[in-house]
């Protein structure tokens, strides 16, 4: 699903939230963060579990004028697997 956009300095460290919370069945939870991927490569996106409903993914670096799709893959301790996208326009001001 796609998440939409964020913008960022070149030297920023931001944190993005995903929150699962809405698509979760009853008693089900987040088990696993299975990829996060960066198109094209020169950004830096660490993915944290932060609890069974929400993602937590730290942003730094990038080149001025770039942007970045992320993508992030998710499984459920139910077997669900989600998949979701970001863009992050880095803009050196």
């Amino acid at each position: 699903m796609k998440l939409g956009n964020f913008p960022k300095q070149p030297a920023e460290r931001l944190s993005k939230s995903i929150t699962y919370a809405d698509a979760l069945d009853d008693g089900d939870e987040v088990s696993a963060v299975m990829s996060c991927v960066v198109d094209p490569a020169g950004l830096v996106v660490v993915p944290t579990l932060v609890n069974g409903s929400r993602v937590r993914l730290w942003v730094s670096e990038g080149e001025d004028g770039s942007s970045y799709k992320i993508t992030v893959k998710v499984q459920t301790a139910g077997g669900e697997i989600f998949e979701d996208e970001l863009t992050c326009k880095v803009r050196d001001l």
